[in-house]
């Protein structure tokens, strides 16, 4: 019998069944004529006195710091009982499209979207450019706080969304069935930066920093068209791992493979975690500057 969560995530990740690909991105105009739609839940995921200042008719709040256990620590993602009771909070059901928002850089609305993934929610998209997007598009804001009445949201655990430190280490293992994939820009990856105690990256990573993703003003991903070239190395037979300092911006990433159609998952604990476990292994500055890239 599988006895726990970490049991369930390795066996997903060992499965040789790949995903579908599909559009997981909205635009202002599409979203603005699905509004009125009973089972169109949009949620808000930047910090409250943001939102109360002006956000999307309609939106609930759902402050991205709700995707983390404890965001000091390292980025792991909320236990199942404290996302249950957060998805209630904000009345969603399992029926639900889902579409998420943030300011504009859209790292706190991939976070949302990749919570709502590994927990078993089906319907969700994120809104390319965010508030910014909305407004540039011409679109009216509110200050009205949405209501809606609180729901029993049952969440199921979907493993293959989420890496652990566990499942990490064992794809540093197995490079021919595993990528794993570091988000963060090059100076962490090489160890000139780092949010942990120890400097360098994971081994066997392959680094693409996030910002690759968007396009030249940093507001909108990439068409799809070009981001199948950025990644057009990584073999779609593998399982993808990718990760960054706090499982944020690797959101992001994991959002543009998962559109297209690679297994992907996101290790949230990320470097904050792995960086600071002096018994996981790393490649540290001095064995990057003496391998060739």
């Amino acid at each position: 019998m599988i006895r726990s969560l970490g049991h369930f995530i390795c066996l997903a990740l060992f499965s040789c069944s790949a995903w579908a690909s599909g559009e997981l991105r909205i635009d202002p105009q599409t979203l603005n004529g699905l509004l009125q739609r009973a089972d169109v839940v949009v949620l808000d995921a930047r910090p409250v006195g943001d939102y109360r200042q002006g956000h999307l008719p309609g939106a609930r709040s759902f402050p991205y710091l709700n995707t983390f256990e404890n965001r000091t620590d390292n980025g792991r993602i909320p236990p199942l009982p404290q996302a249950q009771a957060l998805f209630g909070a904000a009345g969603l059901r399992k029926t639900d499209l889902v579409i998420v928002y943030d300011g504009g850089r859209m790292l706190h609305a991939a976070r949302l979207l990749w919570m709502l993934e590994v927990y078993g929610h089906e319907r969700v998209k994120l809104l390319d450019g965010g508030l910014s997007a909305w407004q540039q598009a011409g679109m009216d804001l509110s200050q009205v706080a949405a209501t809606y009445e609180a729901t029993q949201y049952v969440p199921t655990v979907n493993p293959r969304r989420l890496a652990t430190r566990f499942t990490t280490l064992l794809a540093t293992r197995k490079p021919q069935s595993y990528v794993i994939l570091d988000a963060r820009e090059r100076s962490h990856y090489v160890g000139l930066e780092s949010e942990a105690l120890r400097f360098g990256h994971i081994p066997q990573a392959r680094n693409i920093a996030v910002s690759k993703n968007l396009t030249a003003d940093g507001l909108h991903l990439k068409p799809k068209t070009e981001l199948a070239m950025l990644y057009q190395d990584l073999p779609k037979d593998r399982k993808i791992i990718t990760y960054c300092s706090i499982g944020l911006v690797s959101s992001l990433q994991y959002l543009v493979l998962r559109e297209l159609g690679y297994d992907v998952a996101n290790y949230d604990a990320s470097w904050k975690e792995w960086g600071n476990d002096s018994t996981l292994p790393i490649v540290s500055p001095e064995q990057s500057r003496a391998k060739p890239r």
